[in-house]
This record gives C-alpha cells, structure tokens and sequence, in this order.
C-alpha cells in the first residue's frame, strides 16, 4: 500500500470503522506537501487514537467508544493508560552528566559568554532525556499494540507511528 491511499478505503481497527468524515477532518492537524501525504497522516493518527482507545477499554479505563477520537475524556484516558502501562525512570546523576559533557555547546550562554555549569543543567538534561525516552517507549508500545490488531485501510508503515496529542 504505501504512501498511495485510496480515499475512499474504508478503515478500520479491529472491526471498528474510522469514518471517512473523521479522516477529513483530521487532515487539517497534519500539514503535507500532497494532500495523500496528510490524509495517511490523518489515517494513521486516528488509528492510534482507535488502538489506544481499545487497550483502554479492555484495561477497564474507558467504558465506551469515543467519537473518533475527539472526546477529551477519551484523550484523558489516553493519558492515563501510558502512565499506567508505561513506566521510564529518570536518569541518574551520571547519566546526565555524560549527555552533559558530550554535548558542551548545547550549554552555552551566548549572552554571558560563558557554558551553564552542571549544576544548572542538570534538571533540563534529566526533563529532556526523561522525555526523549518516555517518546520511544510510547512508540515501541504503539508497535507491539498494532502488531497484534487487526487493522484495514491503512499501514503503520516503516516503523514511523504518529504521536497522539493529548
């Protein structure tokens, strides 16, 4: 299938049907320089969304199907199930120092003239490796969730599976 999406395919996760109208809709989040490019992305967010949305039913979190994704208690319960399911502690001390001393110029003070201290880098250096990490365990747990569904209309292609914002 490809980038090439018929869009009239009917989508669907595990039987239930993401309406066409939805994936219109959410064309207008996902900016592309062909409009095949941002319906897929609308298609394949909104399959995420279906994905999420089902683990949180099984997971007793949600107990009805949300419209297409667009309730904010569904969004809520999104939230919640990757805390539930997720866990990525912070890093160390010595973590952050490494990262620290391996990346001198993201530290710089271009005002002072000067490179912030350890000492003030630390809690940004443990927030960002903290997030960047949380991204990619939300991305492996997207994975393994899709390897198992049953999903029509639309490929969660070369590993690339969309954020959810919530």
């Amino acid at each position: 299938m490809g980038n090439q999406q018929d869009f009239t395919t009917s989508i669907r996760v595990n039987g239930v049907e993401i309406p066409e109208e939805a994936v219109n809709r959410e064309m207008q989040y996902h900016p592309a320089n062909s409009q095949p490019k941002a319906w897929l992305r609308a298609a394949q967010t909104l399959v995420v969304r279906e994905l999420l949305q089902q683990r949180a039913r099984q997971t007793g979190l949600l107990d009805k199907p949300a419209d297409a994704g667009e309730s904010s208690e569904a969004e809520n319960v999104i939230d919640l199930l990757l805390k539930q399911e997720i866990e990525v502690p912070f890093a160390d001390a010595q973590t952050c120092q490494r990262y620290y001393d391996m990346h001198p110029q993201a530290f710089f003070d271009k005002q002072k003239n000067t490179r912030l201290s350890f000492d003030e880098a630390e809690q940004w250096v443990r927030h960002y490796l903290h997030t960047k990490a949380m991204r990619a365990a939300i991305s492996e747990y997207i994975k393994a969730i899709a390897a198992e569904a049953d999903i029509e209309g639309v490929q969660l292609v070369n590993g690339e599976i969309p954020m959810v914002n919530s």
